[in-house]
């Protein structure tokens, strides 16, 4: 389902080099917006979300769409989810290495 965001459309006086950095902002606001659609995260996932996510919303951006002030976004919504687990899982191991490591 496709996210809309509105943010300001640049005025005619702006340059032509700030209008994809509106459109990066809309697109990672449109990707950081979809985090309601995950089911309860613990606080170690919600770093990844924010971190990861933030850092690499290009990757979770299927198509977008320019629409006069509104921006349509399908955000790939199983991509985040599969990062979260993937670097959540990543993560365990490498905290219980270090205990098992430390332990002995």
């Amino acid at each position: 389902m496709p996210v809309q965001t509105k943010s300001p459309v640049p005025s005619p006086q702006a340059s032509e080099s700030s209008a994809p950095e509106i459109v990066n902002q809309q697109l990672k606001n449109a990707v950081m917006a979809r985090q309601s659609k995950i089911p309860a995260m613990d606080p170690a996932e919600k770093r990844i979300f924010d971190g990861r996510s933030r850092a690499q919303y290009p990757l979770f951006v299927r198509d977008y769409k320019l629409v006069g002030q509104t921006m349509n976004a399908q955000i790939d919504l199983d991509g985040i989810k599969n990062l979260i687990r993937f670097s959540a899982q990543k993560n365990l191991n490498h905290r219980l290495r270090k205990f098992f490591c430390t332990s002995t």
